[in-house]
């Protein structure tokens, strides 16, 4: 069942174990790279009796994710994903929903699922499957088994050609020379470095993945690399916790790391926008 896959033992026995009698809903979650979304589809494709290559065709098996150019999943998305789900089995057996990146849910589409859970058809189960846990109503995650991956427990490793392109090497080695520079300066250069890593952000094929997977490593690697300056530290680690708030939202992430640079240089003729001091004061 999940053959070319290492790490993760612990959650991969549990699977083994509740394959003949799966739970209605899981939430998979943990950040980007960390195998979750392999081993979702592993066990969808044991369930309903496929490999992980067909998966895709399998008339069993149904993704709901963003349209391109979307914010969020959207209610008629999900309606007709459901209605799907509740349809007959092709092939007799289960019937399974994987829903990729599940914290882009609208309200709407949330309430949907969550009826679709408690009160789940013979043979269906959904999987949602999410960077952003925090980001799914409480009253969804009460209901779906959470298994974390990732800074959860560290990432289990996966063949090469299922990792992201963009690699755990390069996003750490780019953090690193961030986080040398903040803590070296001088001021301009560690701008510098925050206004090329916004630049790579935007031209990525997933900037909103790309920030994720980017500031989970700077908050790795800065326990290291500035534990030397606690203050810089606590400040800096601020600005990353700040950064990955606004994943998402009308606000780039690097301005939060920016601020969080310049914070005490912000006397005299330069002051913060009024849109950030609710952060900082």
């Amino acid at each position: 069942m999940f053959e070319g896959i290492v790490g993760h033992e612990k959650i991969l026995r549990i699977l083994k174990k509740t394959v003949a009698n799966p739970a209605p809903g899981y939430g998979f979650y943990g950040p980007s790279g960390s195998g979750k979304r392999t081993i979702a589809r592993a066990f969808i494709a044991k369930l309903i009796g496929t490999d992980v290559l067909h998966l895709d065709a399998h008339p069993d098996f149904i993704k709901l994710e963003r349209e391109e150019g979307a914010r969020e999943i959207k209610i008629k998305q999900t309606r007709e994903a459901i209605g799907r789900l509740f349809l007959s089995s092709a092939a007799g057996g289960w019937k399974a929903l994987l829903i990729d990146d599940a914290h882009r849910l609208n309200e709407e589409s949330a309430n949907a699922l969550l009826k679709s859970v408690e009160e789940p058809s013979a043979k269906t189960i959904s999987f949602f499957i999410t960077d952003r846990p925090d980001r799914l109503p409480a009253t969804l995650r009460s209901r779906l088994v959470m298994i974390p991956f990732g800074s959860a427990g560290f990432p289990g490793r996966i063949k090469a050609r299922e990792l992201d392109p963009d690699t755990f090497a390069d996003r750490e080695a780019r953090a690193r020379s961030l986080l040398q520079t903040v803590l070296n300066g001088p001021l301009g250069k560690g701008l510098g470095e925050i206004e090329r890593l916004a630049k790579t952000a935007s031209s990525s094929e997933d900037p909103e993945r790309f920030w994720q997977a980017e500031l989970d490593e700077l908050a790795r690697s800065s326990a290291s690399i500035l534990s030397s300056n606690p203050a810089l530290y606590a400040r800096f680690g601020r600005g990353i916790s700040l950064a990955w708030s606004w994943i998402g939202s009308g606000l780039s992430p690097h301005l939060a790391l920016e601020w969080a640079l310049i914070e005490p240089y912000t006397k005299g003729d330069l002051s913060i926008p009024s849109f950030l001091q609710p952060s900082y004061l």
